[in-house]
């Protein structure tokens, strides 16, 4: 019997790997597939796969990205490489022998031998890597509006200096816009990853079997009075026979980012007054959208979905929890458990304008007993200690500490990501 266990993959590999890949989600890829994985997804320093003989059964992968960090008052957000966990899966006919198990494992000696503090990942199903130590880090909600329905209330200190201009792009001028246009933006919230020129290439491609049956992608881009980029939008169009009038037509917002927040605003205003448009709808936004806020009928506004988005596995606790700004200066030692793994108790200090943290010595009392997910989840600021701690996930071991770490790990922003990975 064929002993199955994970192994490094060669670049020779990376077409079956996309193809077994895409047949663990119920896919068969084409040969525009193919070359779309390997150009975006295709790690070859850290891409895994289980083989049954000949055959490829099972894979894995991960990614080098920045990610955005909580930053402290006042100060800018930090960046931090980690490791975007990817093309996880496991073929019908392997499933139960215990190969995701052995992939996470191989997985985490490699960030471990390679000193990747974090881990991410987006789950194709939520209950599935709680049991590896990741955590639920950043969360998104969709929205949808009638568009007649949608007048702004005044908003007196949303004014921009000078005029600007709003104007729609075609795929040439976003390539040369978007991406240094997202670089920017990407680091003015917590949760946020960069875009490897691949995945942009790949975005701007817009292949069909992205489209689930709306329009090609558009690009609006809006530049200030002196003729600099500070915003842009992505969406589509789609048509629907069953609205309250015929060739009912809605639009479909992808992404919306900007580097300041008036512009973020005459994004919104724009694309809820397009010609011919009834209604507007979001993908993936943050959980603190801004929008349900300029509303003259804020009720107008709903909330038509709430979802995880990244998860994430602290792989060096020290470095991670080292790497972040905190709202408050305070000390805390904090008990993990969790995942089969070792992990013991870290005191962690922090101040206004870095933090430490390091293995707690004897007789440093404990504040705070949590698992390693639940310490992910509070990690970019996503939920708060007390709430884990109500929902029975995080113990209290000396009074006020919840308090005190409340303080501390609150952000001044939800978490968002905006990238699929």
């Amino acid at each position: 019997m064929n002993k199955l266990e994970p192994r490094r993959l060669t670049r020779e590999q990376a077409p079956a790997f996309a193809r077994t890949m895409e047949l663990c989600f119920g896919n068969v890829a084409t040969e525009q597939d193919v070359a779309a994985i390997v150009a975006e997804d295709f790690e070859q320093d850290w891409a895994i796969g289980v083989h049954d003989g000949g055959d490829l059964v099972a894979t894995a992968c991960a990614t080098p990205l920045e990610l955005t960090l909580p930053a402290g008052p006042g100060r800018p957000f930090p960046v931090l490489g980690v490791a975007g966990v990817t093309c996880v899966g496991v073929l019908p006919t392997h499933r139960r022998r215990g190969l995701l198990r052995q992939m996470m494992a191989y997985q985490l000696a490699q960030f471990r031998e390679r000193e990747i503090p974090v881990a991410i990942l987006t789950a194709s199903e939520s209950v599935i890597y709680g049991r590896f130590g990741y955590g639920l880090a950043s969360s998104h909600q969709s929205l949808e509006i009638a568009t007649r329905r949608s007048a702004f209330r005044e908003l007196p200190y949303l004014a921009l200096p000078g005029e600007g201009r709003v104007h729609i792009v075609g795929k040439d001028e976003a390539a040369k816009v978007l991406p240094s246009l997202h670089a920017e933006a990407r680091v003015l919230r917590p949760g946020e990853i960069d875009r490897a020129e691949a995945r942009w290439t790949g975005i701007l491609d817009d292949p069909e079997r992205h489209r689930h049956g709306t329009s090609a992608r558009m690009y609006v881009v809006h530049e200030d009075a002196t003729g600099k980029p500070d915003g842009y939008a992505s969406y589509r169009f789609q048509y629907q026979a069953d609205g309250p009038s015929r060739g009912h037509r809605v639009v479909v917002v992808e992404d919306i980012y900007s580097l300041v927040a008036p512009v973020q605003a005459r994004l919104w205003r724009y694309l809820l007054d397009l010609d011919l448009v009834e209604e507007l709808r979001t993908g993936a936004r943050p959980v603190d959208e801004t929008l349900r806020w300029m509303l003259a009928d804020p009720r107008q506004l709903r909330t038509t979905g709430l979802g995880d988005m990244l998860w994430a596995k602290l792989v060096d606790i020290p470095a991670a929890l080292s790497a972040r700004g905190y709202a408050a200066s305070t000390e805390l030692v904090l008990e993990v458990r969790g995942a089969g793994e070792r992990l013991g108790r870290y005191r962690l200090e922090t101040g206004p304008g870095a933090a430490d943290c390091r293995r707690a010595k004897a007789g440093e009392k404990t504040d705070l007993v949590l698992g390693l997910g639940d310490l992910a989840a509070v990690y970019l600021g996503g939920c708060r200690p007390s709430v884990q701690a109500a929902a029975g996930r995080v113990q209290e071991a000396r009074p006020g500490a919840l308090a005190r770490a409340d303080a501390a790990f609150t952000g001044p922003l939800a978490p968002f990501c905006g990238t699929h990975f």
